[in-house]
């Protein structure tokens, strides 16, 4: 009520003093109505007054300068930059041009920012603040050098921490790691460091690639602001540093969080497994899987839990894994060919049909070796023309391996076609003399086909 009443006798004194300027046609009294106007927060009546006393032939200083605040209030920095160049032009005072400078800013056009800028810091005795700016508008205008450079004379000027964690960050993003650590490391020993100073900090230490320290920094950086995001990034910093000891009560406290996030499960899972801890690696890996569903880290899990044990309940637990691994696509071939062979050898010869028919090996980008483990189970599903598709598409590959040739040789006599036998052996003779199971392999052939001669001559 007060102020609403403050308001309205400044109102009341504004439109007296406005009716008597216009009585006089009095240029003062004009700009003292429009002051009065500013005064009672009506920045548009003010402004009517004041664009016409800009417009004459001779105009005071302090017009321009209040035509400038007056654009402020109604948000128009453009047009008050404008103004205050006018006003420069009139008085470049120190505080005038700062002024310049940052509306320019503001306006974000920091080439006309840095002709205030420029000129103000080369008066003697410049501020801090001056070079703060000037360091902005350098880095409006991509460049860093200059910012940086700059921003180091404002903190020279202050000795102020922020200023010196300002220009440390320029020197980061220049990669000039051992200048941001002469700024940063005086934040360090300052008492009460912010956390956002250490962070900045540790990745100077990365980028010399001292990462025991850069964690170290990082890790008090965590403890001072308690996020988890520092917290996950001093982990992987000591992971880094090959300490995954340190590394783990960092990464437990982050899981043990209501909502943990899959990514610190799968590092925890990683450091469990540097510490040669596999069942926790594997039980780790699993709840990241449950929390992401993707069928990578579901695989992941179940190959851990392989790891841990050849038991019933571990078998169990691993064909579970790689059943939900390949539960949705995208559905890698190796996922496949992993669950396959494993209801193979626990005979659940039906799933592992339906799981094989999904596969694509022959005439595919996948490995060879897995293409020659597809034929294998295809194999044992008693599929032998599958089987027989892979082995021609990886044994007509370059240097193919002794086992799969042997493979085809196999398979051809088993399919009765020992013609084809016959090609696959004699390449198998020719680029594996060396071995006696060739020859053994030659021997069995020949004796498959009745041919003892043939058969002795191989032994």
């Amino acid at each position: 009520s007060n102020v609403l009443g403050t308001l309205k006798e400044k109102e009341e004194t504004a439109r007296a003093m406005e009716k008597a300027a216009r009585a006089g046609n009095d240029p003062d009294l004009y700009f003292h109505a429009a002051w009065l106007w500013l005064e009672a927060d009506r920045s548009g009546k003010a402004l009517a007054l004041l664009k016409p006393l800009a417009d004459r032939k001779k105009v005071k200083t302090d017009w321009l300068l209040l035509l400038c605040n007056t654009y402020i209030n109604l948000g128009r920095t453009l047009d008050a930059a404008g103004s205050m160049d006018r006003a420069i032009k009139q008085d470049p005072s120190p505080e005038n041009l700062y002024t310049g400078g940052v509306l320019w800013l503001q306006a974000e056009k920091p080439d006309r920012a840095q002709k205030h800028l420029l000129r103000l810091v080369a008066m003697p005795s410049p501020k801090s603040d001056w070079f703060v700016a000037l360091a902005h508008a350098w880095a409006m205008s991509a460049d860093m050098d200059q910012a940086a450079l700059a921003m180091e004379q404002a903190f020279g000027l202050s000795n102020l921490p922020d200023h010196a964690y300002q220009a440390g960050l320029m020197r980061l993003q220049l990669k000039e790691a051992d200048k941001a650590l002469t700024l940063l490391l005086f934040l360090e020993t300052q008492p009460g460091p912010r956390a956002d100073w250490l962070v900045a900090l540790s990745n100077a230490w990365v980028m010399k690639e001292r990462f025991e320290r850069a964690a170290l920094v990082m890790d008090r950086a965590a403890r001072i602001s308690k996020k988890d995001s520092h917290y996950f990034r001093a982990a992987r910093l000591w992971l880094q540093a090959e300490k995954p000891g340190k590394a783990l009560p960092l990464l437990t406290l982050l899981v043990g969080r209501p909502e943990p996030k899959a990514e610190w499960l799968i590092t925890l899972s990683n450091t469990h497994l540097l510490l040669e801890d596999i069942p926790n690696a594997a039980k780790a890996m699993e709840r990241a899987a449950g929390i992401s569903k993707k069928g990578k880290h579901w695989y992941r899990a179940a190959m851990l839990w392989h790891q841990a044990g050849n038991g019933p309940e571990t078998t169990a637990k691993t064909i579970g894994l790689l059943r939900l691994s390949v539960e949705k696509d995208p559905v890698e071939q190796r996922w496949l060919i992993d669950l396959a062979e494993r209801l193979v050898q626990t005979r659940q010869r039906t799933e592992s049909l339906t799981v094989m028919n999904r596969t694509r090996l022959a005439q595919s980008r996948e490995p060879a070796a897995l293409c020659y483990r597809g034929a294998l189970i295809w194999m044992k599903l008693q599929q032998p023309q599958k089987a027989l598709s892979i082995l021609k598409f990886i044994c007509n590959q370059p240097g193919p391996d002794y086992s799969w040739l042997a493979a085809l040789v196999r398979l051809y006599m088993e399919l009765a076609q020992p013609d084809q036998a016959e090609k696959v052996l004699s390449r198998l003779l020719n680029a594996f003399p060396e071995k006696a199971k060739t020859w053994k392999l030659a021997a069995w052939t020949a004796l498959e086909q009745a041919d003892y001669a043939r058969a002795a001559a191989a032994m």
